[in-house]
């Protein structure tokens, strides 16, 4: 079986839900059309407030994990009771915690998921602590034999981190999975375009693929989403997934596009979405010998199971409940 290491944030996440937020369409801004706002200097009151595990590197390797994919973590937390006891939990959940690395002095990383009620719209306000002082260097990855690196949102030193991940798939036959972050695609145009011609798998969703064209060709014209993957795709990534909510997901591979709706139903948070559908895509792949249409089947079908619950771990697919995936 493959071994998976993924590689970016470990987090304790903060769902905090209201009524007090209203949402406002902005349709003058491209990059920003939706909105949550709040009256100046108001106190909001919390409906309720729960507390999770989180970060999306983490969220990847507990999904690998429970598919019974071997996977392992490369991230990094503080000396804090927060930090010891995401240790404690991903070793209980068989996530390799090997090359972890805990930052004397730091907090470990938090995000604050404020969402609007009723619905589902939120905004995420993010933490680095631990995460921005994390070390990737050659000499992690010298006994690390891994068939595919997936990698999330990296820290402030991330161009460094990336060209230590690309000597390393230089020298193995390994695969990327990237999902940039927003230091990521604020990225020089030149590390971007190389970092994604090595990339196998490029997972975005619709307003980040916006980001990045615009970024990357110099241009604003509007995109369908199906034509911004087949754009976005000319880069060098071998699949480049678009996804888009409620719409599903675009699929560019091999000069065609694919795509999956979503699986409707209810939906009680969409943290961690967009995690469980691309390792859902690259558990397919893996599972799959790479049937693009049975992967796209788990990714949905893992993202639908996890915005049914508070948290972005909490349904994930296990190997035992992949009879609840919908074919399709």
């Amino acid at each position: 079986m493959d071994r998976v290491i993924c590689i970016g944030s470990t987090d304790l996440d903060i769902f905090f839900y209201t009524k007090e937020g209203i949402v406002v369409q902005h349709r003058g801004d491209l990059l920003r059309r939706r909105l949550i706002g709040f009256e100046r200097s108001a106190k909001i009151l919390a409906q309720d407030l729960k507390l999770r595990h989180g970060g999306s590197a983490a969220n990847a390797a507990l999904s690998f994990a429970r598919l019974g994919i071997p996977a392992g973590l490369i991230s990094a937390v503080g000396d804090d009771a927060i930090g010891a006891e995401e240790l404690r939990y991903l070793r209980k959940n068989h996530v390799g915690t090997s090359h972890m690395q805990v930052i004397p002095g730091a907090a470990t990383n938090f995000s604050l998921i404020l969402t609007a009620l009723p619905g589902s719209d939120h905004v995420i306000f993010l933490h680095h602590g631990s995460s921005d002082k994390m070390q990737v260097s050659d000499r992690t990855f010298r006994s690390m034999n891994a068939s595919w690196l997936y990698v999330t949102s990296l820290g402030h030193n991330w161009k460094s981190q990336f060209a230590t991940l690309l000597r390393y798939l230089d020298r193995s036959n390994a695969k990327l999975t990237w999902n940039p972050g927003a230091l990521q695609l604020k990225g020089p145009v030149k590390v971007l375009k190389s970092c994604i011609r090595k990339t196998t798998v490029l997972l975005v969703n619709y307003d980040e693929t916006l980001e990045l064209l615009v970024r990357l060709t110099g241009r604003t014209k509007y995109r369908t989403p199906a034509r911004a993957s087949s754009e976005l795709s000319r880069f060098g990534a071998d699949y480049t997934m678009v996804t888009h909510g409620r719409e599903g997901a675009y699929l560019a591979h091999e000069g065609r596009v694919v795509h999956r709706a979503a699986w409707v139903g209810k939906t009680v948070n969409k943290t961690g979405a967009g995690d469980a559908f691309g390792s859902g895509f690259v558990a397919g792949l893996i599972l799959y010998r790479h049937d693009i249409h049975r992967a796209l089947s788990l990714a949905v079908s893992n993202s639908h199971f996890v915005v049914q619950s508070i948290g972005a771990q909490t349904g994930l697919l296990t190997r035992h409940t992949l009879n609840r995936v919908k074919w399709s």
